[in-house]
């Protein structure tokens, strides 16, 4: 069947099923380019801070080369310093040595001198080894391992990011739990359905007022010709000679409401890829990160659906007033 041979309110709505469908494609591409670019700056911003540590330890370095501070009293201070720092949502930094032995880990004290070689997570994969192996390799590196989360029941995604010590034969590490990004995004997937559900019903409903104020006329008029073609020349025609100039006025409406969201849509989209690049601008992490981003993407959604109603609003006064006036 051609579309030309389609019904003209099917049509209509076939334009509202593609619009539908474009929009779901562009809110799955949303969600996964939310998420990695989340993830992206999590993981920078956990090297900036392990660098950071480095630097801190660099400083008992010097004074053990200066001879201010023993070995001992070195090492036993950077420990400590190391041990009462944290920063976003309660995360620290750990140190091991390469064996790997634990020299200090601030939430889980029963670690400390424990060999970690044969500590595995859930999936038997071992993390301390491989940092270890990154270490010896290129002196820092990303792991991806399970671990236990303070105050949750089960090991949960990990990204850590180590350092070497090479004058001490340490390594330092820090890392984010992936599952914190996850509530980040998920929080955001919702933001995006309710905003999706909204522009869909509304364009539903402009779309039965487009399909009515065309094909209402239309049938009139086919009555009409009937009518004529019976014979009865004394019918009316209403709204004969402003018919083409309603029509009109009713494409150009429904033009300007159907591609407002999807240019809306884009520039939220535009936003959402392109303001990550200022989130080095942002200090701290965790939960400040995730309330920048849910605040970010309020005001897209909020001035996007806004834009949206404003249209919609307009448009069915147009259709009341004007369309009345004109046919």
């Amino acid at each position: 069947m051609r579309i030309s041979n389609l019904p003209i309110a099917l049509r209509i709505y076939g334009i509202v099923a593609l619009g539908a469908l474009a929009l779901m494609v562009l809110s799955a591409l949303m969600f996964n380019e939310l998420k990695t670019t989340l993830e992206r700056d999590v993981q920078h911003k956990t090297e900036q801070l392990v660098d950071a540590a480095r630097s801190i330890i660099a400083t008992y370095l010097s004074a053990e080369k200066d001879g201010s501070m023993s070995h001992e009293q070195a090492q036993q201070a950077a420990l400590k310093m190391l041990k009462s720092m944290r920063y976003g949502n309660g995360d620290y930094f750990w140190v091991n040595d390469m064996h790997p032995t634990m020299l200090m880990h601030p939430t889980k004290p029963e670690l400390d001198g424990k060999d970690l070689s044969e500590t595995k997570d859930p999936t038997g994969f071992k993390p301390f080894v491989a940092m270890v192996e990154r270490v010896k390799a290129d002196g820092k590196g990303v792991v991806h391992y399970m671990w236990p989360k303070p105050g949750a029941s089960t090991a949960q995604p990990k990204i850590s990011y180590v350092i070497g010590i090479p004058e001490w034969g340490w390594i330092v590490g820090s890392g984010v739990y992936v599952d914190d990004i996850h509530q980040a995004v998920f929080a955001t997937l919702k933001r995006i359905g309710v905003f999706v559900l909204a522009v869909l019903v509304v364009t539903l409903l402009t779309a039965v007022l487009i399909s009515r104020g065309i094909t209402i006329p239309l049938r009139a008029a086919t009555r009409v010709m009937h009518s004529l073609a019976a014979g009865d020349l004394q019918v009316e025609v209403v709204g004969a000679a402003r018919s083409g100039a309603y029509l009109l006025f009713v494409f150009l409406g429904g033009a300007t409401f159907f591609f407002g969201p999807i240019i809306g849509a884009v520039l939220m989209v535009l936003a959402l890829v392109l303001l990550p690049a200022l989130a080095g601008a942002v200090n701290g992490h965790g939960g400040l990160e995730r309330d920048w981003i849910a605040a970010r993407l309020d005001l897209g959604l909020a001035g996007t659906l806004g834009l949206t109603f404003a249209k919609v609003a307009a448009f069915v006064a147009f259709m009341l007033v004007v369309g009345r006036r004109v046919i």
